[in-house]
């Protein structure tokens, strides 16, 4: 069966990662509720199901068939006008007609939002949504009345005036290719004065919103999400708080969890939903046919497992996480500044070749320590986190880099790890270098290679290190940090030679502030 409401688009980043946590915070809820009400065995009929019809939706299967018990769409964005929130709500609307006309259920219609919305003085969303829902209603019947008058051939120019103003495409704000066309082709036959095109474009439409968006089957029933504490929105930070409260609460106070170790269940559980979701994004821009269905049971399945591998990967998925957050901010931060910036193809944060928190373990760590190699600690040591992938450095240096240098001046046959990029002859490697400071940045790099060589080693391969406000020539590096090759070396008496904690700096790479670069590299003839 046809469905016009499926997902024909990738979401922004932002938009991916709030979808996820949601999802996340939503499956074990579901689970919490299931059990401690003595349904556990329910869960293995339940699936979360991810970007068909709705961002998220939760399907139940037994031997009766199948129904969606509860609908979500998910918005992470500023706006606290309810009007900017007219196209998901009303979707959610024309939704439940679908599932109520086929027989798939009579499910929850829910939006979650990321900031708090604004009504108006003396409504609420049951006022907004009552009024949106009659609106609907009315231009439907008023372009089945002005179809009418078409056929008659009478008052041609009155009616296609009227027409072309319906406001239509306002009223039912859904962004389908298929709907746009004939908008479009209304438009036209009403600019051009042509009744029967006219005619034929309306026939076409009212089939379209009755066979499609089963705008006559519309319901008004829907929701803001509200959440325990009574809130009925949820930032991006906050809900992964949520999603630790909830494995608490699963797991119970007997199971004398701390909390890194509830934080570590969350994010295995984050990472089990972004990949799935990475894979259907790949299959999409490979022109695939792509769907994510979870069954609830994998969920349950994390929440039960051991944590006999939690301090070897706590810090990795942590360091995900904070990738996740850092990258999402930086998209609000886009979208602030032109809406439409994140939605763009060639935003080539969107592309798979530079999400780097998709790189399979080892090289993700090696990422993290290119980005920062002023960091001493290891990956096992929690402090690596206030190190690692420094928030300024990846909001002022990384990200802009990714997004804002032509594709013509990345370097894609270097390794994963590194971000580089051709400065004219000079290679150039974008790191999240924060300090302002040129010696103190080289001293806490000297010291990082002590306990870090085999990780940040490679940045020295670099003529340039792009940083986020720092600009120091090459000679701020001072020559006793620079020792022999080891093919160099020669032995002593005893036969031994004096490798042991000798560096081999193959450049003094010179401190490049972003900006500075960015006004190089664009301008190179």
């Amino acid at each position: 069966m046809g469905n016009i409401f499926e997902h024909d688009a990738v979401p922004t980043w932002s938009g991916f990662v709030y979808q996820g946590r949601i999802a996340v915070y939503l499956a074990v809820k579901k689970i919490y509720e299931l059990s401690v009400s003595g349904k556990e065995e329910e869960i293995q009929n339940y699936y979360v199901e991810m970007e068909k019809c709705e961002d998220i939706s939760f399907l139940y299967k037994d031997g009766d068939g199948e129904k969606y018990e509860s609908i979500h769409q998910v918005k992470n964005q500023a706006d606290r006008n309810i009007s900017k929130y007219r196209g998901p709500l009303t979707q959610l609307m024309l939704e439940k007609g679908y599932y109520a006309k086929n027989n798939l259920g009579n499910p929850e219609a829910f939006l979650h939002v990321s900031n708090p919305i604004c009504f108006g003085k003396d409504k609420d969303l049951k006022d907004v949504v009552k009024q949106w829902h009659c609106e609907v209603k009315a231009v439907f019947e008023n372009l089945c009345s002005l179809n009418k008058k078409l056929k008659t051939g009478k008052d041609l120019d009155a009616t296609l005036e009227v027409l072309a103003d319906c406001g239509l495409g306002k009223i039912i704000k859904i962004e389908r290719e298929e709907y746009r066309k004939l908008q479009k082709a209304i438009k036209e036959a009403c600019n051009n004065k042509d009744g029967i095109s006219a005619e034929r474009a309306l026939d076409s439409m009212i089939c379209f919103l009755k066979e499609n968006l089963y705008v006559c089957d519309i319901n008004e029933q829907v929701e803001l999400f509200i959440y325990d504490d009574g809130d009925d929105y949820c930032s991006g930070t906050k809900i992964f708080s949520r999603i630790v409260d909830c494995v608490r609460a699963y797991k119970g106070d007997s199971a004398r969890l701390s909390e890194g170790q509830l934080e570590y269940i969350a994010d295995v559980l984050l990472c089990l939903v972004s990949d799935k979701i990475l894979a259907r994004h790949k299959l999409l821009q490979e022109k695939k046919n792509a769907f994510c269905m979870i069954p609830l049971y994998e969920f349950e399945n994390i929440l039960n497992d051991s944590l006999e591998r939690y301090e070897e990967e706590a810090n990795i998925l942590a360091l995900k996480r904070i990738y996740d957050d850092w990258l999402e901010e930086y998209c609000e931060i886009c979208l602030d500044e032109n809406e439409n910036n994140c939605q763009e193809e060639q935003c080539k944060l969107q592309l798979p070749d530079y999400r780097k928190n998709i790189l399979e373990r080892d090289n993700f760590i090696r990422m993290c320590y290119n980005l920062n190699p002023e960091c001493d600690k290891r990956i096992t040591n929690r402090e690596c986190l206030a190190s690692l992938l420094m928030k300024d450095g990846m909001l002022e240096s990384v990200f802009p880099a990714i997004k804002e240098i032509s594709e013509k001046h990345f370097i894609k046959e270097t390794d994963k790890t590194l971000i580089a990029v051709m400065n004219e002859r000079k290679n150039a490697f974008i790191t999240a270098i924060t300090n302002p400071r040129a010696a103190q940045t080289v001293k806490n790099i000297i010291k990082a290679l002590e306990s870090n060589r085999d990780l940040i080693e490679t940045i020295f391969d670099a003529d340039q290190l792009v940083t986020s406000r720092l600009n120091a020539p090459s000679s701020v590096w001072d020559d006793s940090c620079i020792v022999i090759r080891p093919d160099e070396l020669e032995e002593d008496d005893m036969g031994n030679d004096d490798e042991k904690h000798s560096i081999y700096v193959a450049k003094k790479p010179q401190f490049v502030a972003f900006g500075r670069f960015l006004e190089e590299v664009e301008n190179e003839r």
